[in-house]
């Protein structure tokens, strides 16, 4: 069972669609769509990264997410990078926050799109 149904996240401001990305996406960003990252909190999040899970061998060791939150305050980019010794991912810093204009899920969606065209990612 979904922690909130569709018709809930859309009363919280979150505007469809809901499980993908609502806006086109610049080459090498994917996903998009409204997560539930724990403890009732709910992000939009992209990723360089195109599957979740465990890394592919000839993958990069870098990985960027561009996320907001449902305050919809503005958009962080972080940067993600491989630890080999412990095979697992971790935060490696954040790269770049910008706060929006207005406090809605269009317009955050839009500024990151914004930082997304802004940053060179690994391919």
């Amino acid at each position: 069972m979904p922690i909130l149904s569709a018709d809930e996240l859309k009363d919280r401001g979150w505007e469809d669609p809901l499980d993908e990305s609502p806006i086109d996406t610049p080459d090498g960003w994917f996903r998009g769509a409204v997560v539930h990252t724990g403890s009732h909190i709910f992000c939009r999040i992209w990723s360089t990264r195109d599957e979740v899970g465990d890394r592919e061998p000839d993958e990069p060791d870098t990985y960027f997410e561009a996320v907001y939150g449902s305050a919809f305050q503005g958009v962080d980019i972080d940067r993600y990078e491989y630890n080999e010794d412990h095979s697992e991912w971790r935060y490696g810093g954040n790269v770049v926050s910008a706060v929006a204009e207005e406090q809605t899920d269009e317009a955050c969606a839009e500024l990151a799109a914004e930082l997304m065209e802004d940053q060179d990612v690994p391919s």
